[in-house]
C-alpha cells in the first residue's frame, strides 16, 4: 500500500500530544524513503527515520477524516491573526452569519 506512493501525494502524522493532525506532501521519493518537507519516512511502514523522542514517529495514509481535521486547524488558526478594523467588518460579520446556525436549530 505505501510503496503506491508518488510525488505530491500525502501523509498524515498525529501533532504531539493528540493536538491534531499534520499533513505533509510527498516531495522526493527515493528506493527506501520519503521524503517530505520536515520529515523522512521510510517506505516499509512509513516509520519516521530520526524521529525526535517526543514523537511523531509514523505516519499514515490520510483518511477524509484527516483531511477535514487539518482543514478545520488551518482555517482556526486564521481566524486567530484575523484584525477585525472598519475595513473588514461587514465581511467578517457576514462569515460568522453564514457559519452559524440557523434559528431553532441551536444544539
Amino acid at each position: 500500500m505505501t510503496d503506491a506512493l508518488k510525488v505530491g501525494d500525502l501523509i498524515a502524522t498525529n501533532k504531539q500530544f493528540g493536538r491534531g493532525v499534520d499533513l505533509h506532501r510527498v516531495e522526493k521519493v527515493t528506493p527506501t524513503m520519503y521524503v517530505t518537507k520536515g520529515y523522512r519516512f521510510r517506505r516499509d511502514g512509513l516509520r519516521i527515520v530520526g524521529a525526535s523522542g517526543y514523537g511523531p514517529f509514523n505516519g499514515r495514509i490520510p483518511t477524509a477524516d484527516d483531511v477535514l481535521k487539518s482543514r478545520i486547524q488551518r482555517a482556526t488558526a486564521a481566524l486567530r491573526t484575523v484584525e477585525v478594523d472598519e475595513h473588514n467588518i461587514e465581511a467578517v460579520e457576514a462569515l460568522f452569519a453564514s457559519a452559524s446556525p440557523p434559528k431553532g436549530d441551536e444544539r
